[in-house]
This record gives structure tokens, sequence and C-alpha cells, in this order.
């Protein structure tokens, strides 16, 4: 069971959506219903399997390595920079225009986290 978020301002994704560059979001929770929520996703429902399969490949990379908790997941593609972050929450990946400098994404994601979790 899913549901896409509207382009409200009071929701959170949309507020995400504001931020420089912001492209869209999703957030995928590890319980509770609905399982996902989005925000200008094109494909919310194949996005968030996605991040569901990644983040749990990483994580279970993590563990057999013993490097520690996965903290952030970047990736750059030709149409898109995502960032992945594990939250309280779930994980909340963010997409990204290619025109900003990684530089610009990484900040604006350090902002988003911390308006996410207050």
């Amino acid at each position: 069971e899913a549901r896409e978020e509207s382009s409200q301002p009071t929701s959170p994704l949309g507020e995400i959506a504001k931020a420089k560059g912001v492209e869209f979001a999703v957030v995928v929770r590890s319980s509770g219903s609905p399982k996902f929520d989005s925000h200008a996703a094109e494909n919310p429902e194949r996005a968030a399997a996605w991040i569901e399969s990644t983040m749990s490949r990483f994580r279970a990379l993590g563990e057999s390595l013993q490097a520690g908790p996965l903290t952030q997941f970047d990736s750059v593609g030709p149409q898109n920079h995502l960032v992945i972050s594990p939250t309280k929450s779930g994980d909340l990946c963010v997409g990204f225009g290619r025109s900003l400098s990684n530089d610009m994404v990484q900040e604006t994601m350090k902002s988003i986290l911390a308006k996410w979790v207050s």
C-alpha cells in the first residue's frame, strides 16, 4: 500500500522539494503504512523497491566488512544525482538535477536532513 504526496506546502516531502536543485524525494519506511511516500517521483513504486533493495545490500556489505553503519549512499547518473540517507523514519532518497555541483548537493542534503529529523 503506497501513497504519493501531492505538492502541498505542509507535506514534509513537499518542503524538501523546495530546496535548491531537488527534483524528487522518496522515503521508504522499514515498518508501518504506507510503506513509502513520494513527491514528484516518476515511478514511485519502482523507486521505493530499488531504494529498499540497494540499501539492504549495502547494509549487508558494510556488516560483512565490519565497516560500521551505512550513513549515506550517493549515486551520480546521466539524469540525476541521488542521495539516500537512513533516518529514524526510514531511508530518505532525494534526487537532484545534474547541474548542481557535488558540493552543493552535499550542502543541500545536509540542510534537508537537519530539517527532516527535527
